[in-house]
């Protein structure tokens, strides 16, 4: 019998690089990330669909990092189904050209005016044929959702609106209710799934329309109603490699010229948490109110189809 044989124990210990701790901290700064460019695309998302088509992006996204560490890392004490109930956190964002990331995050309740007298200095420079004139102070908009997570998975549930009336010229006219009344009223919902490596992310947006300018007597074009659809599935993978489909489709009842209906694919790469590298094409099945020949000049919906490819940074 061997006189040193017995019992051999080993143990074996893991790196300090993966410790259960760091695992989980570093499974949370990925989930971020992704929240952080969920963010940023819905403040594009804001640019394309304002009233003005304008926004000042640069400044709400270098307010979105520490937005999205306040509100989804667990460091401010909120709560969203209750969000009145005292001795919650109070978050005051004095930096006012960056509340589109923080509108990004939450419900607001505001009004428009038209930028004239003490707050002409916000449409310095722009030519006055551009400028957009509201009557009075009467021009609502609103956002709410409404979110609800379990596990690895979150939903959300939405309405936004607005109510303007938009003078018709340019400048104000001598008859001051000749103004069209413009409504906007959406419902939106997206479902999230976000377990590291993995991150699908489902979106619906309704739209209605409202372009009322009937009390402008002869010169107006009655009530016109058209729907906006927008539908998007997206997929991501360690936050890095993704992919998504969108579905559109604008009918108007009373001017079917203006009813457009397609798919669009992307493709896309994020080297870095702040770069991304991509394509989209867009296939219109519906162009101009119809799939052939709808302009009486032999061209087509799918003529229309278009590739667009994109590098773009955010800091």
């Amino acid at each position: 019998m061997n006189p040193h044989a017995g019992t051999f124990n080993r143990t074996v210990t893991r790196s300090p690089a993966l410790t259960d701790a760091y695992l989980h901290r570093h499974g949370i700064l990925r989930l971020l990330a992704i929240k952080d460019s969920d963010i940023r695309l819905l403040t594009l998302d804001q640019c394309r669909d304002a009233v003005d088509k304008s926004l000042h992006a640069g400044g709400a996204f270098s307010a979105t990092i520490p937005l999205v560490a306040l509100y989804y890392g667990g460091f401010i004490d909120i709560d969203v189904g209750d969000p009145t109930r005292p001795g919650q956190d109070l978050f005051v964002l004095s930096k006012g050209h960056a509340v589109a990331a923080l509108a990004s995050i939450y419900a607001e309740l505001g009004f428009y005016r038209t930028a004239d007298d003490l707050f002409s200095f916000m449409t310095a420079g722009t030519p006055d044929d551009e400028k957009t004139h509201l009557q009075g102070n009467n021009n609502p908009y609103w956002r709410l959702a409404y979110t609800h997570e379990w596990g690895p998975s979150n939903i959300m549930v939405g309405t936004s609106g607005t109510i303007a009336h938009v003078f018709d010229g340019s400048t104000d006219p001598s008859d001051r209710n000749a103004y069209q009344r413009i409504e906007t009223f959406g419902l939106d919902t997206q479902y999230q799934y976000l377990l590291d490596p993995h991150a699908v992310t489902a979106q619906l947006a309704y739209t209605e329309l409202t372009v009322d300018d009937s009390g402008n007597g002869a010169g107006g074009h009655g009530i016109d109603k058209p729907e906006i659809l927008r539908g998007k599935l997206s997929y991501v993978y360690q936050a890095k490699y993704g992919g998504g489909l969108s579905y559109f489709n604008q009918s108007d009842s009373k001017d079917a010229t203006q009813e457009t209906r397609g798919l669009t694919y992307e493709l896309f790469w994020t080297p870095v948490q702040y770069v991304r590298v991509g394509a989209q094409y867009t296939a219109y099945d519906k162009f101009g109110g119809a799939s052939e020949n709808y302009d009486g000049f032999g061209r087509n919906a799918s003529d229309n189809d278009t590739l667009f490819m994109y590098v773009w940074a955010a800091y």
